[in-house]
Order: structure tokens, then sequence, then C-alpha cells
């Protein structure tokens, strides 16, 4: 947001901060309750249904989660269960490196322009603890909610951190397969 040009930042912290210990805790008593990854099972239901997923590969799926925040918000799961980037071989990296070329080459044939996003990476924190419930996933949310139109957070996004999206998941992934295919 500060520097106008595309850029990576890659942040370390002595904790686990707010959104991926609410993930932790969230993973775990699912895994806990059902038996079974929460990210699994996101995953299945995704597959499943199938009216939300962008593109998919052998080893990943990216799809606008049915509770995206963002207009085309896309999350990209690993179909195995893994918990890092450090657990995949050179073939899951390559295809990695595949379907994040492909997304983003969607993004920016979706309205013709360089299409802005922030991407983030979840993955096992790097405390040396155990955590089988956890699943490696990325996650985009592009500020853009129409080709001339920014989202911006309102005051109940803000205020309460319930987010509104004005939009169906199932739409904004059809644009976005059509867009894949321009």
């Amino acid at each position: 947001v500060t520097l106008s040009h595309p850029h990576g930042q890659i942040y370390a912290f002595s904790y686990i901060p707010p959104i991926p210990q609410k993930e932790l805790r969230q993973a775990q008593e699912h895994y806990h309750q059902k038996k079974s990854c929460l990210y699994c099972d996101i995953l299945e239901e995704e597959r499943r249904d199938g009216r939300r997923i962008v593109t998919e590969s052998a080893c990943f799926c990216a799809f606008v989660p049915f509770f995206a925040r963002y207009p085309y918000e896309v999350h990209i799961y690993s179909q195995d269960h893994l918990g890092s980037l450090g657990e995949m071989d050179k073939e899951k990296r390559r295809d990695l490196a595949h379907i994040l070329k492909t997304l983003l080459t969607t993004y920016d044939n979706l309205f013709g322009f360089s299409f802005p996003y922030m991407m983030v990476f979840h993955q096992i924190p790097t405390d040396g603890k155990s955590y089988p419930y956890y699943h490696f996933h990325i996650e985009f949310y592009p500020p853009y909610r129409s080709r001339d139109k920014l989202k911006y957070l309102a005051g109940c996004e803000s205020g309460a951190g319930t987010f509104i999206n004005d939009t169906l998941p199932e739409k904004k992934a059809e644009e976005l397969r059509r867009a894949s295919a321009g």
C-alpha cells in the first residue's frame, strides 16, 4: 500500500500473530471434534461442489472460498496434507510455481491490467512443536471489486471485524475461469 512498485516482504515473529493463531486454534478444535483436517475438509467440499474452483493441478487447487471476504479472493490449498513449503518435493514446488503463474496471469487477464494483490503464505509455525491438524495454503486478497472500483474496508469490516462481500463467490470464480481462458 505504501510502495507503488511490486515488492515482497517476509516477516518473522517471535510469537504466533493473531490471525495464524486463530487459524491454528480452529484447525485444532476441528481436528479433535471431527478427527480430520479442517482444510482437507474445506478442499473436499470445494472440489465436490466445483462452482468456486478457478483452476487446479495435480498438487494444488485454487478456488474462491465460500467464506471469501474480498470479491476476487482466492485460496490455493495443497491437494496433499502438507504443513509447510519445507515438506514439498521438487515436483510439488514446480507444480506450485505453475499454479501461481496460472492464477496471476488470470488476475491480469481479468480486467486487462496488472492486477494488484496481497499473497499470504500460511504454514505451520517453526517453533518445533507438532501441528498435524494444520494445512499449508496461500491466500490472495486483491483490492479490486470491479475494473474501476476498489474494495475499501468500511465501518462494519473495520469496526466490527465482520466482512461484507456483496458478490457471490461462484460468480467471481466463473469470471476468473473465463479470464484464465483469455
